[in-house]
């Protein structure tokens, strides 16, 4: 869905979803599969030329240092890293 998601309003309400769900998702052991749809629709969002912070931050917060190659994780944090960097525009 996030992936497919045509606005940011969509991917806002899906992250949502996740987050809110987020015990139940661990219980049934979906986290695994969650964190690499995460980082998928990251990637596809990425390619269509928007950066999400908060796609970016239930990421890393759902991988938490568990699901995700070492590489990935590196380059999440890396990404996330530019949000933090960015001053704004005055």
């Amino acid at each position: 869905m996030l992936e497919h998601s045509i606005d940011s309003d969509s991917m806002t309400a899906v992250l949502d979803t996740f987050h809110r769900h987020a015990v139940i998702w661990a219980c049934m052991g979906a986290m695994n599969a969650i964190v690499s749809a995460l980082d998928t629709a990251h990637q596809v969002w990425k390619l269509r030329g928007t950066q999400s912070r908060p796609l970016l931050a239930l990421l890393i917060e759902f991988d938490n240092g568990r699901y995700l190659d070492e590489l990935s994780r590196t380059r999440i944090t890396a990404e996330m890293s530019t949000f933090t960097n960015v001053s704004p525009v005055t």
